[in-house]
């Protein structure tokens, strides 16, 4: 699940405070969903490739809510790539709370992995480097396990249009026989990166709508690596709660406002 943009303002949609207050409720009800359905899944972790938050808008209560949701997916690892809008740093809530121990974040701006032993994972990931520069080649060592990886990127050939890049990369850069999954954030569509490539990548899309306009599909994605690891199977779980209707009105023959 990646671009869920807790407390995210809605004031230039022009909704009103309440419904705007009843989309954020929206969003958090659909994050603890997924978090409640990796529990009932027995998941073997979570991925959270960015923007969790909107960081300058936050409040103590929702990073509280957040933290307490987290630790109830416990012993599930949750794994979190922070991304331009929840970026990590000094005095970001990744680096000034008190995070449940089942939460692992990746704060620097260069690739690190994280193992889960009990199943032979490797997990690799990356902060969203401040300046959006490219992200850098990932390097995986050949072994028994499975390797994933989660960033908050643009796929510079395949990203919708009305998508404002960052963090560019191309994706036979990480077209790699050891790298079994790519999940990425920042791209609001779900989209999945085709191509004659060992490796499958995702973006999952906001798992809730944003805006007029943009995409009203919201979804998580639910990812089977069989035991072989030759085959990855990705599922779209829809989880909208929130719809933007647009209706046009005549106003001919109208005598008032």
């Amino acid at each position: 699940i990646a671009d869920v943009h807790l407390d995210a303002c809605f004031a230039s949609e022009g909704v009103p405070p309440r419904i705007g207050a009843c989309c954020r409720a929206n969003r958090f009800a659909v994050f603890e969903a997924a978090l409640r359905r990796a529990v009932e899944w027995h998941a073997h972790a979570v991925l959270i490739p960015g923007d969790l938050f909107e960081a300058d808008r936050v409040t103590r209560a929702t990073l509280a809510a957040v933290r307490e949701a987290i630790a109830a997916a416990a012993p599930i690892p949750v794994l979190i790539a922070p991304g331009n809008r929840d970026p990590y740093g000094p005095e970001s809530p990744y680096e000034t709370e008190d995070w449940p121990g089942n939460a692992f974040i990746f704060s620097e701006p260069v690739w690190a992995s994280c193992t889960i032993e009990a199943i032979a994972l490797a997990a690799h990931g990356i902060a969203a480097p401040g300046n959006g520069a490219p992200l850098p080649p990932l390097r995986i060592a050949g072994d028994k396990r499975v390797h994933i990886a989660l960033a908050h990127a643009t796929e510079r050939t395949q990203a919708p249009p009305e998508s404002k890049s960052f963090a560019l990369f191309d994706w036979n850069a990480f077209d790699l026989p050891e790298l079994h999954y790519l999940a990425l954030g920042h791209v609001h569509i779900p989209l999945r990166i085709e191509g004659p490539k060992h490796v499958c990548m995702a973006y999952p899309g906001t798992p809730d709508p944003l805006r007029y306009g943009g995409s009203q599909h919201g979804c998580w994605l639910e990812v089977e690596i069989d035991e072989t690891c030759d085959t990855v199977h990705v599922r779209e779980v829809p989880s909208a709660r929130t719809r933007f209707t647009e209706l046009v009105l005549s106003c001919g023959g109208m005598a008032s406002t």
